[in-house]
């Protein structure tokens, strides 16, 4: 009969590592997923930091054009300007 009992303990031990490996299994299936989601996360907010750099700096060098344009103009009226009012 102890033969028995402790080959039923052995049987109880090996099953409760068993049931104690699937859990863990599933754990880690879980912070798979979660690292998974997380990268996308990651990828999709830096291509909206990326996307949101550029444009921030063409927009900057469109005004920094158009600003550079409108000085020329006023400095070529203000040119034209003095010039006529030289002349007078």
């Amino acid at each position: 009969m102890e033969k028995a009992e402790k080959l039923l303990m052995g049987i109880e031990n090996v099953l409760g590592m068993a049931s104690e490996l699937f859990d863990e299994i599933a754990r880690l299936k879980q912070v798979e997923e979660e690292c998974k989601t997380l990268k996308e996360k990651l990828f999709i907010e830096s291509i909206y930091w990326l996307k949101k750099k550029f444009l921030n700096s063409h927009l900057m060098d469109f005004h920094l054009q158009k600003w550079q344009n409108g000085c020329s103009k006023n400095g070529a009226q203000f040119h034209n300007n003095a010039k006529t009012s030289a002349k007078n």
